[in-house]
């Protein structure tokens, strides 16, 4: 099969299809790479595998696109997606945990099958908007029959909250989750939501499972402006809400540091034996943390959307790049996207655009492509368009450059292993 456009990004920069990736071309660095105007060509692809690139455009190729842009597919480092649901407005208007038991609230009145049916929507969304792979929280299973029945590559974190200190309770639950990956189209792996939802020895026990089946982890670090202090002290708004569900935070015990610190005393960091994590928003980082993260080899999820809905102060996201730590995009759940939110990588690259006006076109694409399949040890491939690497692709109308798609682009069809699993009304 052979796919052609007017103008290719093979995730490498602007550099004529089929040339070797430049040294670094990886890394988040601006000014390294060239986002201007972009080459024709032809993507070859047998058997779901790209096997050339030929630098020209083919108009009698099996798929033609005029006037578009190929990319590689997206990543979604970080969704919920039994939680597509629209939000409630466009700015959290309550504290945030009263907004969490609210989500609990949610879950238990939707039951199962609403679920379910969340995850589908979410699903649709995704590889309606050009994305191939995701990164799900799955708090509940309800994404694994949606995602079971779905072409989307996947990474399926269970999520762990356990306040009570034995992990032989959720012990052979997690073994058997992740035992049970289904198919070559899915990774499973483990979430232990917050350093203040699960205990320390549940967490100890979460590691020493994925020590031993070399599985991908995260968890939502630095979320909010109080953690520190309840990690330190144990006092605040965040002890205060877990006095609120019966957990008395003395008692679960308070780390007396601050959350990385935490992490690296735990042996979440810098193990070898273990696979560098995905810690999600890291929002209010202090600077120590923030420097202590570059040799950890953690990659960070940054949520635009979401940042904006629950009016944090603005991301770290530059002292992070400039400090060489990696950094991805998710979505996390529409409920956090504001009103009209919908689980798009492109919105998501143009909140960030917002948010930091000086990031490249050529960055926010990596963040969302080669980045996240990095850290996710490249299961799926190096996220770029190159021969023996998967075919997934996004194409995206009305745009010659990757400035052009996040200006004023849509997802013209998305590909899966070579199979277009989209396409857009009329095309």
């Amino acid at each position: 099969m052979r796919v052609a456009a007017e103008a290719i990004w093979t995730g490498s920069g602007a550099q004529p299809p089929g040339t070797p990736a430049a040294d670094g071309a990886d890394i988040l660095e601006a000014g390294t790479l060239n986002p201007g105007t972009l080459n024709p060509g032809t993507i070859v692809i047998d058997d779901g595998v790209i096997t050339a690139i030929e630098p020209q455009f083919d108009a009698d190729a099996d798929h033609a696109f005029r006037g578009c842009v190929i990319t590689p597919g997206l990543v979604n480092a970080h969704v919920h997606l039994d939680l597509t649901y629209p939000a409630e407005s466009e700015r959290l208007d309550r504290p945030f945990t009263e907004w969490l038991l609210t989500m609990r609230d949610l879950r238990e009145r939707e039951g199962r099958d609403g679920m379910e049916r969340a995850a589908q929507r979410g699903i649709e969304q995704s590889i309606e908007s050009g994305t191939t792979t995701l990164v799900d929280y799955d708090a509940t299973g309800a994404s694994l029959k949606p995602l079971a029945e779905s072409p989307i590559r996947r990474v399926v974190l269970r999520e762990v909250i356990q306040f009570a200190p034995e992990f032989d309770r959720c012990r052979a639950v997690l073994e058997e989750f992740l035992a049970a990956s289904p198919t070559s189209l899915e990774l499973r792996g483990l979430a232990p939501h917050a350093p203040y939802t699960v205990q320390r020895e549940v967490l100890t026990g979460c590691l020493d499972l994925l020590r031993d089946t070399h599985r991908p982890w995260s968890m939502h670090i630095c979320e909010q402006p109080w953690e520190l202090e309840l990690m330190l002290a144990g006092r605040g708004p965040g002890a205060d809400w877990l006095g609120s569900i019966g957990v008395d935070p003395k008692r679960f015990g308070v780390p007396g540091m601050s959350t990385v610190e935490y992490l690296a005393d735990v042996g979440a960091l810098a193990d070898p034996k273990l696979t560098p994590g995905l810690l999600v928003h890291a929002n209010y980082l202090d600077r120590d943390e923030l420097a202590s993260l570059t040799t950890t080899g953690a990659t960070i999820v940054y949520c635009p959307r979401s940042h904006h809905f629950f009016a944090h102060t603005p991301h770290p996201l530059p002292d992070l790049i400039a400090h060489g730590v990696p950094v991805c995009l998710g979505t996390d759940g529409t409920v956090s996207t504001g009103t009209g939110g919908h689980l798009s990588m492109l919105e998501e690259m143009r909140a960030a655009k917002r948010a930091h006006s000086d990031l490249r076109p050529d960055t926010l694409f990596r963040m969302t492509t080669a980045l996240p399949h990095k850290a996710l040890g490249q299961t799926f491939g190096t996220g770029k368009l190159e021969p023996n690497q998967p075919a997934d692709l996004a194409v995206w109308n009305n745009a010659k450059t990757l400035a052009e798609v996040i200006e004023r682009g849509e997802c013209q069809a998305t590909f899966i292993a070579g199979h277009r699993v989209h396409s857009a009304p009329g095309s």
